[in-house]
């Protein structure tokens, strides 16, 4: 769920996409703010949650 702000209580959006690839171990999310697809590669390793911008252009933006 997507909220307008960090602030809001109520969720603005229900819209949004995620993939995932497997052999790449990449997620892909596109928010319903926007066209843009952010992809990430996951950490193996990671031991920490981790936060990333999703980007709301109209491009991929890759972290």
């Amino acid at each position: 769920m997507e909220r307008n702000t960090s602030e809001d209580i109520l969720s603005d959006y229900t819209r949004y996409w995620s993939g995932y690839d497997l052999k790449q171990r990449k997620v892909y999310i596109q928010t319903g703010r926007g066209l843009a697809i952010t992809a990430k590669r996951l950490n193996q390793t990671a031991t920490t949650i981790s936060f990333d911008e999703v980007d709301t252009g109209n491009h991929i933006h890759e972290i």
